[in-house]
Order: C-alpha cells, then sequence, then structure tokens
C-alpha cells in the first residue's frame, strides 16, 4: 500500500497548495488497505481538524466506511469509493504532463533568464499558451 500511496504524489510538489479533490484522493489512496485518523493525519499531512471533517463527509457520502476491531478505528474505501478513486487516478493520468511542467513552466515565466541554467530550453519547458496568457508573458 505504501508504495501506492507514494505513486499518487510523485507528481506534486511539496510546496504546493493542495484542493479539496486533491486531499480526497490522498485519503482514498491510504484507506485503500484501511486507515487510521493518525495514518491519514500524518501521511496525507493534514490537521486533525480537517482529518475529521474530510472523514465524516467521505463517511456520509459512502465512500469510506469506519471498520471497528477492540484497539482502532480504520477508514476503509467502499465500492463508491474504489470507484471514485479509479476516477481520480485517471483524472491524475490524463493531467500528469501538466503537474510534470507547470513548475518549470511557472519558473521560465517568472524569470526568463533561469531557462538556460536550469536546462528548461527543451519541449517540457515550453509553456502551453493558455497559461503564458493566464501569467501575461
Amino acid at each position: 500500500m505504501e508504495c501506492a500511496y507514494r505513486e499518487g504524489f510523485s507528481l506534486l510538489s511539496s510546496h504546493s497548495r493542495r484542493d479539496a479533490t486533491r486531499v480526497i484522493y490522498e485519503i482514498l489512496l491510504l484507506a485503500t488497505d484501511g486507515a487510521s485518523k493518525t495514518r491519514i493525519l500524518f501521511k496525507a499531512n493534514l490537521s486533525h481538524k480537517l482529518v475529521e471533517r474530510y472523514s465524516i463527509f467521505l463517511v456520509k457520502k459512502g465512500l469510506l466506511r469506519l471498520e471497528s476491531d477492540n484497539q482502532t478505528d480504520m477508514y476503509v474505501l467502499t465500492d463508491r469509493g474504489i470507484r471514485l478513486l479509479g476516477l481520480l487516478r485517471e483524472v491524475e493520468k490524463e493531467l500528469e504532463d501538466f503537474y510534470a511542467t507547470s513548475l518549470a513552466s511557472d519558473l521560465i515565466v517568472r524569470d526568463r533568464s533561469l531557462r538556460n541554467h536550469l536546462g528548461l530550453d527543451s519541449e517540457r519547458g515550453h509553456v502551453p499558451i493558455e497559461i503564458r496568457r493566464a501569467f501575461g508573458s
């Protein structure tokens, strides 16, 4: 499971701010083999308040279910959660090139003098026209 979880994070910088969809994706990845609140808190790097908020939401939506044994409560994916995780993986795969080039592209947009220094003059370093327009360059 640890490998699948890491695989889901290989595309984003640790400096990126995550949206709610990304956080849900991370929690669903963790819950694939069952995850406690503590594990979600540390592995997804969320506050206790956010873990509480997201776990309640995901259980109410039928994406996770809470399983208890004598020692621990574990969040586990439901069939609906498995389907959503599959869809989110497809979206992730489709956006893979954007994530891979967005950080390099941001550097190019902000400081063109860094292009040669960082080796970003290849095709991967080029900024899609829509993004270039958004940054006004």
